[in-house]
């Protein structure tokens, strides 16, 4: 363990330092530790961390930093170098790889329901309808989808032959989102009304396939299982 681990353990809870003028800083006074990015790092007793910044002031600039400056007049001139503040074991924690934070990994893929940003199939609360859907919708199923029709005054049924539907509401002018909900879960609401419910085209089952609740955007229709991620 090394002694920016130390510090940052320190019985003392360490607190961001805050200015009301330029602090100016003796130069012994900061403790080297090392170089991350192009920037050197340093510590002080009193401060935390410093990461200096790549930029310095001329002495008569007239907008000197609130924060921590060490005068530099290795250019003949009076400069001064600035710094950005951090906790206490900064420096460690970004330096070794083993104690960085793991990037998150990539979510897995799944299907791709094509019903999920309908307006009609978002999720709904008593009088109103979320603005934008969710990773899985609140309607799934044949049913479930009928039923949220009729609710917009939409009755489905089907063709005389069987192998289309037929969709009617007062003086045939369908509420909106109507015609795009029924022509997306067309092949889901033909088998259910035919007595032939479908089953999950989208990927493999071990035995009989479950009864799919959605299509999925190229045309095939999924179950719930492989829709959340578990099938």
């Amino acid at each position: 363990m090394n002694l920016s681990t130390l510090i940052g353990r320190s019985q003392k809870e360490w607190t961001r330092p805050t200015f009301e003028m330029p602090a100016l800083t003796n130069p012994a006074s900061l403790t080297p530790l090392g170089e991350l990015r192009g920037r050197k790092w340093w510590r002080h007793a009193s401060y935390g961390e410093l990461e200096e910044r790549p930029d310095t002031l001329r002495d008569d600039d007239p907008a000197l930093p609130f924060s921590v400056i060490v005068q530099d007049d290795s250019t003949g001139e009076w400069r001064y170098r600035t710094f950005a503040i951090h906790a206490p074991g900064t420096f460690e924690r970004l330096s070794n790889p083993t104690t960085r934070r793991r990037a998150r990994p990539a979510p897995p893929h799944r299907p791709v329901d094509s019903l999920a940003g309908l307006h009609l199939i978002m999720p709904m609360t008593p009088g109103m309808a979320t603005i934008a859907p969710g990773p899985r919708s609140a309607v799934r199923g044949p049913e479930a989808i009928l039923a949220r029709l009729a609710a917009k005054g939409a009755t489905v049924s089907l063709s005389v032959d069987g192998s289309a539907l037929v969709v009617e509401s007062a003086g045939g002018r369908p509420h909106p989102g109507v015609p795009e909900l029924v022509k997306e879960s067309a092949p889901l609401l033909v088998g259910h009304l035919r007595g032939e419910p479908l089953r999950c085209t989208a990927g493999k089952h071990k035995g009989e396939a479950p009864a799919a609740v959605t299509v999925v955007l190229g045309g095939a229709v999924a179950c719930a299982a492989h829709m959340d991620g578990v099938a």
